[in-house]
């Protein structure tokens, strides 16, 4: 009867941690922008350009923060990484990598939904929109850069999810 009962608790246990470990796990990949996004060039729009050749991006959202780190090959062909930490409460922080914005702050919209304000030196350079579809398969990203002279430029990144087949189908996302 005693060893019964080990059983018992011990199964118990096991269960709770199982069910634990699938609750965090499916946590961590609850926001529709977590994983790795693929720039679609043919969709996107460049105004003026040149758009960037290629771009990877991949995000990590919690209910409180996002982490980006974005990777592309520009319009005149170099290499450039961007990559920031930032919760979700309109304070700036610094961004590394990037030549057009050294701050950002972020703030969540909607299930959705996220919004950015970019900094130069201090002052707004730069906001962007990040939308994900209902269905969670196409990512796009409106910015608008505060440019001298008459002109601002305005563009529009559309993006598809990368699934992973090595995670059993498991999203990991980039743009």
């Amino acid at each position: 009867m005693k060893q019964n009962k080990i059983f018992r608790i011990t199964g118990g246990v096991f269960v709770v941690t199982i069910l634990v470990a699938i609750g965090a796990s499916m946590g961590a990949q609850g926001d529709p922008h977590n994983g790795t996004w693929t720039l679609d060039l043919a969709k996107s729009k460049y105004s003026p350009g040149p758009a960037p050749k290629n771009q990877t991006t991949v995000y990590t959202v919690t209910a409180q923060a996002v982490k980006m780190t974005s990777t592309q090959v520009t319009g005149a062909g170099g290499n450039q990484t961007t990559e920031f930490s930032a919760n979700f409460d309109g304070k700036d922080v610094p961004v590394k990598g990037n030549a057009d914005y050294d701050m950002t702050s972020a703030k969540r919209v909607n299930a959705n939904g996220l919004e950015f304000t970019r900094k130069k030196a201090g002052k707004v350079v730069q906001t962007a929109t990040s939308v994900v579809s209902a269905d969670g398969k196409t990512h796009r990203d409106d910015h608008r850069r505060q440019r001298e002279g008459p002109e601002d430029q305005q563009r529009r990144d559309l993006c598809e999810k990368v699934i992973s087949l090595t995670t059993a189908n498991v999203p990991d996302s980039r743009c």
